[in-house]
């Protein structure tokens, strides 16, 4: 990667992050996440309100000062359009867009992955009414199916107890 001017390709590797951060959007905008947790090493920082993935190596340049990182991964782009995508609700302006050297603090704590799990569950129904109703029938589904058939084995356990007795 040739780096612009003021910038500098690094000697040796360090994991950098391609980030979206949404600190500027409301708590009570919902936002999908659905396909953008399929990047390398994923991750949804809860207190910073903010998703990521690890670029590949050797394709980013840093500033000078070591104060900014500019990675030329293509994945970058992917994961930006497919954010946009699945959320066309969100202004661009509320979104601040960048790279940072990895350095651990995106570990997820115990209440952090539990929010993780519960935002992921809620992105995979997707929190719509429809969604909502084939979970209801599904579980009714499940639930019939259970009735008939330990109706049924219990029918074929009475039958063969009525043979043994002579019955």
């Amino acid at each position: 990667m040739s780096c612009p001017i003021g910038y500098y390709t690094p000697s040796r590797d360090e994991p950098v992050r391609h980030c979206i951060d949404f600190s500027g959007v409301p708590d009570n905008v919902r936002i999908n996440l659905n396909n953008t947790m399929n990047f390398r090493e994923f991750k949804y920082n809860d207190k910073r309100k903010r998703i990521s993935f690890l670029t590949q190596r050797l394709s980013f340049c840093v500033s000078l000062d070591r104060s900014k990182v500019i990675s030329s991964d293509p994945q970058c782009r992917e994961f930006d359009t497919l954010f946009f995508t699945l959320n066309p609700h969100i202004p661009k302006a509320s979104l601040l867009i960048y790279e940072f050297f990895d350095t651990g603090d995106e570990r997820y704590s115990w209440s952090e992955l539990h929010n993780f799990i519960k935002f992921k569950f809620l992105n995979e129904i997707g929190g719509s009414v429809m969604d909502s109703t084939k979970i209801l029938i599904y579980g009714a589904s499940l639930i019939l199916l259970y009735r008939i058939f330990s109706n049924t084995s219990s029918s074929k356990a009475e039958t063969s107890k009525e043979k043994k007795n002579g019955g």
